[in-house]
């Protein structure tokens, strides 16, 4: 009988440090693109994210050589026939370089950012398993590890596919230029992969709060004492036996605590990619139109292969955006159902108490009328509304790009050929 009692005191812990131990892998696997600066280990032992001076150190000479080969290389023969193609690739090299620097320096000062990011899931943890909720959802470890595998193989796959094409069968390019390149893509597409499998673990702790508060209001038939608990903002251990409300009120705040620190961590890696994105995008895409309107001339070097270049790099840029806009837009959508479900208690209240003490009564819930949404650094949501004004821009930039294609063919007769426009 003592085992078995202290198996179900001992589970609840179980469970929080699985939970725990699948984001501090997560952490790790990443932490090898170099956007993760820190000791993860020090905050198994000591509680606390400590940032890794050699780590930092080995980035920095990274990006001074990758700036000093970008540099290098703008003092070379032009690699494309025409201005326009050329200017265009310049473009998307210093778009990739910015965002290269902008994941891989801001993490060194964010240190903290990422302490409190685990201390708020650990609190989250421990709050619901000590309320027997399992926070290690399979389901939820399963999209995230779904998540990592589709961005691995489609790295390897697109990696093999550009060395084949570029450096072996049409050799584009020389492997100098093919690196500086494809490492600000792959960083990029890794941060972004990152900051969806955050998204994901945020998502299925906001869902269980909700759950647990859904069930907690349906359960209570006598709102007189339902508003009476809630009346209260500093709960007793007495309050706590006779409701779960005081541990909602917590989850909750653990979960706005956590976007608070998840939005400045993620803030300058939304900024960046979603910038990056739109600009490799618009341009790959206009890539596509010149090879395939120029097919028929035997000069201008059209194949499948030269196509899949730009729609490798279009499908995945595609994906991610959709994606990360689509998991921001169902977080929102769980909060909003929230404050749905707290004027419905304030609704079925009114019968009781007048509005004036409703709204003392739940003064302390007033903050599930927050909405969860994240940005990148202020200065865009990361939702549908941005997924729509990046269709916008990408379509009138093409336009622009089309009629400059036009013109300068119809006036200088250049020929127009996209060695590598990655």
């Amino acid at each position: 009988m003592f085992n078995n009692l202290f198996l179900r005191d001992k589970f609840p812990s179980l469970k929080m440090e699985l939970s725990m131990n699948i984001l501090i892998s997560m952490l790790k696997f990443f932490k090898i693109f170099g956007f993760l600066p820190y000791s993860i280990e020090s905050f198994t032992k000591t509680g606390q994210i400590k940032l890794q001076k050699f780590y930092v150190a080995l980035v920095i000479i990274f990006l001074v050589i990758y700036w000093f080969i970008l540099i290098g290389n703008f003092f070379e023969n032009d690699i494309t026939s025409d201005k326009l193609t050329s200017i265009s690739n310049w473009i998307q090299l210093l778009v990739n370089g910015w965002t290269l620097n902008i994941i891989l320096v801001l993490p060194f000062t964010n240190a903290s950012t990422m302490d409190e990011i685990l201390k708020c899931f650990e609190k989250f943890d421990s709050r619901a398993s000590l309320m027997s909720v399992d926070v290690s959802k399979s389901k939820m470890n399963g999209i995230v590890l779904i998540s990592i595998i589709y961005f691995m193989i489609f790295i390897l796959y697109m990696g093999g596919y550009e060395i084949y094409v570029v450096l072996i069968h049409h050799r584009l390019t020389s492997f100098i230029y093919w690196i500086i390149t494809f490492i600000p893509t792959v960083v990029s597409l890794a941060a972004l992969c990152f900051s969806f499998c955050m998204l994901i673990l945020i998502f299925y702790r906001l869902k269980i709060a909700i759950k647990i508060l859904k069930n907690e209001v349906s359960s209570v038939q006598n709102y007189p004492q339902l508003f009476k608990i809630l009346e209260v903002k500093s709960f007793s251990i007495e309050q706590s036996v006779r409701s779960n409300m005081p541990s909602i009120f917590h989850l909750y705040q653990e979960i706005l605590d956590l976007r608070l620190a998840l939005e400045k961590l993620l803030g300058p890696i939304f900024l960046s990619a979603f910038t990056s994105i739109f600009v490799i995008t618009t341009t790959q895409i206009y890539h596509c139109y010149t090879l395939i309107v120029t097919k028929k001339d035997a000069h201008l070097g059209f194949s499948l292969w030269a196509v899949g270049l730009c729609v490798n790099i279009i499908v995945i840029n595609v994906s991610a955006t959709i994606g990360l806009t689509t998991l921001c837009e169902m977080i929102a959508n769980q909060s909003h159902s929230c404050s749905r479900l707290i004027a419905k208690m304030r609704l079925n209240g009114s019968k009781y108490f007048t509005s004036n003490e409703i709204q003392k009564m739940t003064e302390v819930f007033q903050l599930t009328n927050t909405d969860i949404t994240f940005s990148a650094m202020g200065f865009f949501k990361v939702n549908y509304r941005m997924l729509c004004g990046m269709i916008n821009s990408i379509t009138t930039y093409l336009i622009i790009y089309i009629q400059f294609y036009a013109l300068y063919a119809n006036d200088s007769g250049s020929v127009f050929h996209n060695k590598f426009g990655n």
